[in-house]
């Protein structure tokens, strides 16, 4: 799958499952894992990931939506 920086387009997805990441991680009380986003994702917004447009895997979305987050300086990665 392409890299959504050289995407033509923003898939409409794409902001729903933001969404939801940035809901599960206001909820947390703790680290969270990229893997418990992804499940989360899947149960919240599942059809999202049967569009044409989008990415088929809730853990390469999951992971993409956290890199952004630690890129932008919201959100400490630790990277075991």
């Amino acid at each position: 799958s392409m890299d959504p920086a050289e995407a033509e387009f923003i898939p409409s997805q794409t902001f729903r499952q933001r969404a939801c990441v940035l809901e599960s991680l206001r909820e947390a009380e703790g680290p969270v894992r990229v893997a418990s986003l992804a499940a989360r994702l899947r149960w919240q917004v599942p059809r999202s990931f049967e569009q044409w447009e989008g990415h088929k895997s809730a853990e390469v979305v999951a992971a993409r939506i956290v890199r952004s987050l630690h890129w932008l300086g919201l959100l400490k990665v630790d990277r075991q």
